[in-house]
């Protein structure tokens, strides 16, 4: 191409005298977006110490962009100084400077891409509150996007935002496991997806959905649903989206103090005792908060004392800030998975303080199908407990007593091979039997939970929905 030929093309799109990023570009593919990062950092960036990534423009359309880009990508910059241009020791105007670190090589040029090493610390990735405002009310509406795991970037720091999963996996298990029994699930937030609940293993068909419009109202269903012998598990989420009576009906300038934790204390005081006599399940999801009073830590959970004090068991899940899994699908490289760091905060039944780390696969790809990843959990738990024998990078698989190098592979092995998947987890959870506190009293009472063959469950969850407050709410799917 000639240079009057290329100009013909800037200035069709608008970039001769005005240097910026077109916004096809800011929306193409990951791939794409990538290479245009490092063409920008061929020209115009270096790498510093540890990995430590700069990028320099003079042009602030842009900087705009560029910042756009790199937050698009998942990294977060960690300063934005602005600065001034000097030539042969003259000022020529303003400089702005930006720095990231990367856990990929952002870098074509080799004398660059040498220098590069990858984000060592999960400091480099997270984001942390600087300040928070009081804002007037205003209306608002939740929404869900057409992407297989359900995650979108919010707000100008591309802020990765994703709906609960975890519920919905626990909800599935206690469907198989009590076949004649329903879960019901009290929809704080207003934005439980059928499709995305579906496939994580739930079956619609025995499921209550309730859609509580204030908090009264959500701890009224709990307990009704509770004193019902119909539910194996309810799910509560959040207390975080609690409102009570008392704030819908005063005005953004009148303040009401622990008014939900005086709902959430009487609930748990009730719910504790049902739950127990009638052996149901109850999973309250809650979301870490910043805490903006002079005590305390940076973090504290809504709700009140009663939630920390009166439930059994307290876990604590965040990203574990290891190494996502991406896969290409569709043409799209995706995030796929991740590890997860699920920390026992509280337990009454045990030992507290344990962590527990599961691999999350939110869409089906080459890593397995969506869920937990079961087939490196039970190799891992086979090592740890004897069951696999290693030898330095090798392992043993007793069945066959074939050698596989690596963790990932003795994984693999199980997931190409589901049926001595199934008879290792068994052969784990017999080796940990007496560890399991069971009740001589349980077989009975399923049994007298269950709605026997003559009550099909879809019809006691009609009935039951007329004894609930806002009944129309009520949805039986």
């Amino acid at each position: 191409m000639t240079p009057l030929g290329l100009s013909v093309i800037l200035r069709e799109m608008g970039l001769l005298g005005f240097k910026h990023i077109p916004e096809p570009y800011l929306r193409a593919s990951v791939e794409q977006r990538r290479e245009l990062l490092r063409g920008l950092l061929d020209t115009d960036g270096s790498c510093g110490e540890r990995g430590m990534v700069e990028l320099s423009f003079t042009c602030k359309p842009l900087v705009n962009g560029a910042m756009e880009l790199i937050r698009s990508l998942g990294l977060k910059l960690h300063e934005v100084n602005e600065g001034v241009a000097t030539l042969e020791g003259r000022i020529t105007g303003p400089l702005w400077r930006m720095t990231f670190q990367a856990p990929w090589n952002p870098f074509f040029v080799s004398r660059k891409a040498t220098k590069w090493v990858p984000a060592l610390t999960s400091r480099s990735r997270l984001r942390y509150i600087e300040a928070i405002e009081r804002i007037d009310p205003i209306p608002m509406r939740c929404i869900a996007v057409d992407s297989p795991d359900c995650t979108y970037l919010a707000g100008e720091d591309m802020v990765v935002t994703h709906n609960t999963t975890l519920c919905f996996l626990a909800m599935a298990s206690a469907q198989r496991i009590y076949p004649n029994r329903v879960v019901a699930y009290i929809d704080v937030e207003h934005k439980f997806d059928p499709a995305w609940a579906a496939a994580w293993g739930v079956d619609l068909t025995r499921l209550a959905l309730f859609h509580p419009e204030v908090a009264e109202d959500a701890a009224d269903s709990m307990l009704k649903f509770l004193r019902e012998k119909l539910f194996a598990m309810i799910v509560v989420d959040s207390v975080g989206a609690m409102v009570t009576r008392e704030e819908t009906e005063k005005t953004a300038d009148q303040a009401t103090v622990a008014a939900v934790p005086r709902v959430i204390t009487r609930l748990v005081k009730v719910a504790a005792a049902l739950a127990k006599r009638h052996g149901a399940v109850l999973l309250i999801v809650n979301q870490y908060r910043a805490n903006i009073s002079a005590y305390g830590g940076e973090t504290n959970l809504p709700g009140g004392w009663a939630l920390k004090y009166g439930t059994t068991m307290n876990l604590s899940l965040r990203y574990a800030g290891k190494d996502k899994l991406e896969d290409t699908i569709k043409g799209d490289k995706i995030t796929v998975g991740r590890e997860i760091a699920i920390r026992v905060s509280r337990n009454k039944t045990g030992p507290e303080g344990k962590v527990a780390m599961v691999m999350l696969h939110t869409v089906e790809s080459q890593f397995g199908p969506i869920g937990v990843d079961v087939a490196k959990e039970t190799a891992i738990m086979a090592v740890k407990l004897g069951l696999i024998l290693q030898n330095g990078g090798h392992y043993t698989i007793p069945a066959t007593g074939e050698k596989i190098h690596g963790i990932d592979r003795v994984g693999d092995y199980f997931r190409e091979n589901p049926k001595e998947c199934t008879e290792m987890r068994q052969a784990l959870i017999d080796l940990r039997a007496d560890q399991v506190t069971t009740s001589d009293d349980a077989d009975e009472e399923i049994e007298i939970i269950h709605t026997g063959e003559g009550e099909p469950a879809l019809t006691k969850i009609a009935t039951l929905a007329d004894t609930i407050p806002s009944s129309e709410d009520l949805d039986v799917l």
